[in-house]
This record gives structure tokens, C-alpha cells and sequence, in this order.
């Protein structure tokens, strides 16, 4: 978003709250780098999906984690809600052997990206779960202030992701490899 702010005349971002409050609407916001451009959400989707094409063909797997998807989906609905788009996410999911244990998927093309609750919401729909029968793991401390406003029943906040643990204190539970995200549900009671 930084290539993408300077291509259409906006200022840099002063830090990652600043990027995290002015891309949470991202449609208004790259309307705001582009006023007089009536494609400027298209173009600026098409440059936002060649720099993430570029950057996942180095996204590689947690060690471990696709046994933990594995076994988590034998209990559980499991969905995805990313700021990523569904067209990196799927293929990726394919590549590794792991799509087939995902029935939704909500991609950063939503109105209203985290920590908005919409895209929990939607997924919740799309798997007809209730938010008190569910729980978000993630990495960002977005992802668990939108689990909170979408009144969802835990939030486990993963270290070993993009945010150290201090930045995910809001979370029920911390923890710090893999593996331990199932006994992390198994203490929250799920």
C-alpha cells in the first residue's frame, strides 16, 4: 500500500497505525489519493494484487500448522478471513494440500476490512455459526480487536506470526508455536 499511496500522490505512512487507521476504509482511502480518477479503486485492486503475487511466492507454512488444521477440522467449522485475496489464498490452500478443510473464505475485498467485525461476520454466516460459538486465531492485534467487536466467544493470539506477543495482549490466549493453538482451545472450553 506504501507503492500504491506514492503512485497516486499520497504521503507515505507516518507508521503502522497510521497505515492500519487509513487502510481499514481502504475504498475511501484510495479514493482520497485519487479524486478526480473514477477507476482508482480498480486500478489501485490491480497494483494491491501484483504486489501481494509477487510477495506470496515466498509464503511458506508454520512447521506443523497443516497438522493442526487437520485435526481441528474434525471438529470444528473452520473458515478464513484474511486481508490477503482469495485469489493468492486459494491457490496457496491448493499448493498445500488444505483447502478441502475450509468452507468459507473472506477475503480484504470487503467493505470494511478488520478490525471492522464485517468480515468475521460473513464467514460466520457462511459456515451458520453463531460469534458465541466461535474463535479467532491470528497473528495481528487486529485480528483480535475484531473478534471482539464481532462478540465472538475467544480470541487466541498466535506470537510465532507478524506480531510478538506484547501486541497481542487482548487476546485469551497467547501462544507461541503451532501445536499448542489446540490445547489453547481445549483450556478456552470449545
Amino acid at each position: 500500500n506504501e507503492k500504491i499511496s506514492r503512485k497516486f500522490g499520497g504521503k507515505e505512512f507516518s507508521d503502522m497505525e497510521d497505515f492500519r487507521r487509513k487502510i481499514s476504509k481502504w475504498r475511501g482511502f484510495y479514493q482520497e489519493l485519487a479524486p478526480g480518477n473514477p477507476h482508482i479503486i480498480e486500478d489501485a485492486t490491480r497494483m494491491f494484487r501484483f504486489e501481494l503475487l509477487k510477495s506470496s511466492k515466498n509464503v511458506n507454512l508454520f512447521d506443523g500448522i497443516d497438522a493442526v488444521i487437520e485435526t481441528l477440522s474434525r471438529s470444528f467449522k473452520l473458515g478464513i478471513v484474511s486481508h490477503n485475496l482469495r485469489d493468492i489464498i486459494v491457490p496457496k490452500l491448493t499448493e498445500k494440500n488444505l483447502l478441502q478443510f475450509f468452507d468459507s473464505i473472506v477475503d480484504g475485498m470487503v467493505e470494511n476490512i478488520k478490525p471492522h467485525p464485517e468480515p468475521i461476520n460473513i464467514c460466520l454466516s457462511e459456515l451458520g455459526v453463531e460469534p458465541h460459538e466461535a474463535c479467532m486465531i491470528g497473528d495481528l492485534p487486529d485480528d483480535i480487536t475484531a473478534a471482539k467487536n464481532a462478540n465472538l466467544a475467544f480470541a487466541i493470539g498466535v506470537s510465532y506470526g507478524y506480531s510478538p506477543a506484547h501486541e497481542l495482549r487482548d487476546a485469551d490466549i497467547i501462544v507461541d508455536k503451532p501445536e499448542n493453538i489446540i490445547s489453547a482451545i481445549q483450556r478456552l472450553g470449545m
